[in-house]
């Protein structure tokens, strides 16, 4: 953005996580809220976060266990000695929003396919709707990482007491105008073969 010319862009750089490291203006915006936050954050597990003190500081950083009585999975008081980042990331994203807000996040397709990723889907749940998943190519990102993505949208309650009811939107893209080697893609017409759904 600073590139294209935009002097009032107010981008910063720091760990977003670790609160300790927001600057005072940063703080005094995530303290009113976003209606909107778009972001790709680092994920994978060779850089889970094992700082106590940032751990801490989310819901999702704890053990949760399934209630069959609930029908729910429900956190415990036990601290994880790790957590990856992604699954903080969603938790952050939700502080963040103002009620009502969304947010849109790149995310390893594992978080909505692994049954053991259930909780974090419950805790979104609780926290408003998951509102649209649409499961990328795996060529999206190579030939850099050959991680499997989608991205998730969420729109946060007003209240605990607010139902929302939107249609979940669910959508495939087949292309992504690269193969897994980051050569441009063309048709038969010699165009490049731009995002297909």
């Amino acid at each position: 953005m600073a590139l294209s010319g935009y002097d009032h862009t107010r981008i910063s750089c720091f760990d977003s996580l670790d609160k300790s490291a927001w600057t005072d203006e940063w703080s005094d915006l995530a303290s009113t809220g976003f209606d909107i936050i778009m972001t790709n954050p680092p994920f994978g597990t060779k850089i889970a976060i094992t700082n106590k003190e940032i751990l801490n500081n989310f819901l999702l950083a704890h053990k949760w266990e399934y209630s069959k009585v609930d029908g729910a999975w429900k956190a415990t008081d036990k601290l994880l000695n790790k957590q990856d980042p992604q699954v903080l990331f969603i938790e952050r994203c939700v502080q963040l929003l103002k009620p009502s807000g969304k947010f849109g996040i790149v995310l390893p397709e594992g978080i909505v396919g692994n049954k053991q990723s259930a909780y974090i889907l419950d805790y979104l749940r609780a926290e408003g709707q998951i509102f649209a998943i649409i499961d990328a190519p795996r060529t999206l990102f190579q030939p850099s990482t050959d991680i499997k993505t989608v991205l998730l949208f969420f729109q946060k309650r007003c209240s605990t007491k607010e139902s929302l009811d939107r249609d979940l939107f669910m959508a495939e893209i087949r292309h992504c105008g690269h193969d897994r080697r980051g050569k441009t893609i063309f048709d038969d017409g010699g165009n490049v073969l731009n995002v297909r759904v």
